[in-house]
This record gives structure tokens, sequence and C-alpha cells, in this order.
């Protein structure tokens, strides 16, 4: 799993991290369904390319 990024200069450091690798999970959570996990299907294929902005969570 990613590390989590805390924002400098926060208030709530903590809440920051905890939002974050949230945010993270929640991301990944979406990405496993997109490929099919959700699903009790073998034949099942994602209709695109995953795409995700979670770089944007990142240093």
């Amino acid at each position: 799993m990613a590390t989590a990024v805390v924002c400098q200069g926060s208030e709530h450091p903590e809440r920051v991290k905890q939002m974050t690798q949230d945010l993270l999970a929640y991301l990944e959570s979406m990405q496993e369904s997109h490929a099919g996990g959700d699903y009790d299907a073998p034949s099942f294929k994602p209709r695109d390319k995953w795409d995700t902005f979670k770089k944007a969570a990142r240093p």
C-alpha cells in the first residue's frame, strides 16, 4: 500500500494521514472492482483501461 502524504503546516496531520490512507484504500478497491473483483464471472473484461488520479495523492 502506498504511504500517506502529510501536508506540511496542517493543524491535524494525523487526520490528514488517516484521510489519505482511506482515500488510497478506496481507490484500490475501485480498481479491483473495475478489474472484475466484485463479479463471479471469469469471462468479465473491463470495458476500459483503468485510469486513476492516485498520483495526485502522492508526493
